[in-house]
């Protein structure tokens, strides 16, 4: 468990990524296989572009050259190392 102080209930992938990057949400941690690449590359752009991290639970980068598009290990999103640590470790 995350131990989050608040849990915003939203839609989609691209409005939770959309949350952080507004500063709305400090971390998306989605953990289920549910999510493909295209609910993500719009958003991970951005992301990155900011000097955030948009990764699967296990911290590693997603690959837009594989032969799936789900998201597999589900998605990470947020700023700060400590933020995306803590994301990791309570995803596991």
């Amino acid at each position: 468990m995350l131990g989050a102080d608040e849990v915003l209930l939203l839609g989609g992938c691209g409005s939770k990524i959309l949350a952080v990057l507004l500063g709305q949400a400090d971390l998306f941690c989605y953990q289920s296989p549910g999510s493909h690449r295209w609910d993500i590359c719009a958003g991970e752009v951005l992301i990155h572009c900011l000097g955030g991290s948009l990764t699967d639970t296990q911290g590693h980068r997603y690959f837009y050259g594989s032969e799936t598009t789900r998201n597999q290990t589900g998605v990470l999103v947020g700023f700060g190392s400590q933020r995306i640590e803590r994301g990791i470790r309570g995803s596991q």
